[in-house]
């Protein structure tokens, strides 16, 4: 008797007009109502890629559908893409007999680099990317059968960054907000003095949000031109007024950090008392100081301490780390 597999992939691609996404969606051949549809990844840039799960769709001619929502609650238009699912009958002695990957450039059927790791339906491979240079890739692979016919190519991108022993100076930096977009296409923040380690500063355009909660992504790049992971902080703008709402400690900036010296903390509106703990909860110091003043530690031995900073609204708790 004969078993069947179904093949489950249907890959959608679609430029988007819009700026400001803060939702995608789809669905397939009935609609369930806007904001009611499965949720797809927000765009990167103006495009979207996303793998559907038609697990749940029969054999035969069916549509599929995507409409995006942008920052101010309007939806686009629905666009549609017809697709053909089928039943493929599978032969249970037909098994993967070589598989093979290539970074970006495709040589050829059999040509690429071999992947001697097979176990049944499960491929195993370490990728040499010693030759491939810094910067946006895409990984593709592909199996042959013991017919000898060959899989489709599957692809999938990767960053690759060469990290180094040194600290080097953060050079530049770039936020968005509520949808992350390409790397350089962010609002461009000025970075000076231009260190290792800084204090991102910047006054956002807010004036085209509406009340609610937002997010905001920054990101810096360094003098090596390798960009950093993207860092996020949440935030509500209120009606009429457009003002951040951070807590306590989000204002309260601690830095450098890790230290061998000295430490500032930025964003002390008045006199503030500060108490520096071991983690034996010892109190080892107690001060007080004005925003940004220099606090020395240079007495203390290495090692992770706890500070507690009391302001005119509260207690704020950081740790400190002493190189």
């Amino acid at each position: 008797m004969k078993r069947y597999l179904l093949l489950l992939l249907s890959l959608c691609q679609l430029v988007l007009f819009a700026q400001g996404y803060s939702r995608v969606e789809y669905f397939v051949d009935t609609d369930p109502g806007i904001g009611s549809a499965t949720t797809a990844p927000l765009p990167i840039g103006d495009s979207t890629q996303f793998v559907t799960n038609i697990s749940a769709v029969g054999s035969g001619l069916h549509t599929l559908y995507i409409r995006v929502q942008d920052d101010k609650g309007h939806w686009s238009q629905t666009i549609n893409r017809p697709f053909m699912k089928q039943a493929v009958p599978r032969d249970a002695t037909i098994t993967i007999a070589k598989a093979e990957y290539f970074v970006d450039t495709d040589p050829g059927f059999g040509k690429a680099t071999n992947i001697p790791s097979i176990s049944g339906e499960t491929i195993d491979a370490t990728v040499d990317l010693s030759t491939i240079t810094s910067g946006l890739h895409s990984l593709y692979i592909r199996t042959l059968d013991t017919q000898g016919h060959w899989s489709q190519t599957i692809s999938r991108p990767f960053m690759k960054s060469n990290l180094t022993s040194s600290n080097p100076n953060i050079v530049a930096a770039e936020y968005f907000i509520d949808a992350v977009g390409d790397v350089g296409k962010g609002k461009a923040v000025s970075v000076s003095p231009q260190s290792s380690s800084v204090i991102i500063d910047v006054l956002a355009d807010l004036k085209d949000l509406t009340a609610g909660n937002h997010t905001f992504y920054v990101r810096v790049q360094d003098s090596n031109g390798q960009w950093s992971m993207i860092q996020k902080v949440d935030f509500q703008v209120t009606i009429n007024t457009a003002v951040i709402s951070l807590s306590d400690n989000e204002k309260l900036i601690l830095y450098p950090n890790p230290t061998t010296e000295s430490f500032r903390l930025k964003g002390i509106e008045s006199k503030a008392t500060l108490t520096l703990y071991s983690l034996k909860g010892e109190a080892l110091l107690t001060k007080q100081f004005t925003d940004n003043e220099p606090i020395s530690v240079s007495s203390l031995p290495k090692g992770i301490y706890t500070l507690k900073i009391q302001t005119t609204t509260g207690v704020v708790e950081k740790k400190l780390v002493k190189n």
